[in-house]
């Protein structure tokens, strides 16, 4: 199976332009990168660098949406392709999140999928913090049980909480290359949470660009509570990635593959990554084969579930 790829622009003043089938990324008249156009799932740059009209119009007549971000990772917009918009989908979508019982079944199956993948990764430190991992297992164990039968869904936005701060007592005691005491998002307050911003906001991206392309509002989610300009089936899509997405940034920051020096501080005291830092990152990411070449089979499971009504079960990352 072939992996479409998300390119990155992260140099400033950078140039997007097309060359043929391909796009090609350029500064100060020096050839960076480039990509057919047929291996480009999604577009993700700075709001400091630049597409050209021919090249944005190319991406557009591809399907390939366009993200522009800051450099801490957040995403500041989209460009839509005309993708297939699907009207029988999006009324599917929307029946599903007026049905309170067929939403609770989608949110349930999000974060069960999600406690499946911190059960993976507790287990790779099994060796190391048994007795810490075995409490973490069987805790998670306890709140998918009670997930099965809640017909609530505040109740089960209030389970999804309790297992994401069960699965960061891992994090916190297993992080040694750098601290990590707990998570601040907006902004990140310090280089290990920079890190895993980073990670979600770019695996956002790739989840969004499967969905855009898959024809879906991204707009309604089942999870996380709907609001203007939130693309909030992507976020509950993403919850099934964010421990291999934690697995992969505490293996690099304790094998200090990243380190302090790898940051700079913004003038709100905000740490993100130097440029090199960031090719690195996006490096590592991409090589998170199973992860990436999961997503598209997520969308389609989701697609087969809505649009078929079958039943509703979670989605176990292989």
């Amino acid at each position: 199976m072939i992996i479409l790829k998300t390119v990155y622009v992260y140099e400033s003043g950078a140039i997007i332009k097309k060359a043929g089938d391909r796009i090609s990324v350029q500064k100060d008249g020096m050839l960076l990168s480039s990509e057919p156009l047929i291996n480009v799932s999604a577009v993700a740059l700075l709001d400091t660098a630049q597409v050209t009209s021919q090249a944005m119009v190319a991406l557009i007549e591809a399907g390939i949406p366009v993200f522009y971000m800051k450099k801490s990772g957040r995403i500041l917009g989209t460009v839509h392709p005309n993708a297939d918009k699907n009207v029988f989908l999006r009324l599917a979508q929307y029946d599903a999140w007026k049905d309170e019982s067929l939403r609770c079944k989608l949110a349930r199956s999000f974060i069960l999928s999600k406690i499946d993948s911190q059960k993976k990764v507790i287990n790779k430190y099994r060796s190391r913090e048994f007795a810490l991992c075995a409490k973490l297992i069987q805790s998670l164990d306890e709140i998918s049980r009670q997930l099965e039968t809640s017909q609530d869904i505040y109740v089960i936005m209030g389970l999804e909480g309790a297992s994401t701060n069960c699965y960061y007592d891992l994090l916190r005691e297993c992080f040694t290359g750098m601290p990590f005491d707990k998570r601040t998002k907006h902004p990140p307050r310090d280089e290990v949470n920079s890190l895993l911003s980073l990670g979600y906001t770019l695996l956002l991206s790739r989840v969004q660009a499967s969905l855009l392309l898959r024809g879906f509002d991204t707009g309604i989610g089942y999870l996380h509570s709907i609001q203007a300009n939130r693309d909030s089936l992507g976020l509950d899509m993403i919850e099934v990635y964010r421990p291999h997405i934690d697995n992969m940034v505490m293996n690099c920051v304790n094998r200090r593959e990243f380190t302090e020096k790898d940051f700079q501080e913004t003038n709100n005291a905000v740490k993100i990554l130097s440029k090199d830092g960031f090719r690195r990152f996006v490096s590592k990411l991409s090589a998170m084969e199973m992860v990436l070449v999961d997503i598209p089979r997520y969308v389609d499971w989701l697609f087969a579930a809505l649009m078929s009504g079958k039943e509703v079960v979670p989605w176990l990352l292989e």
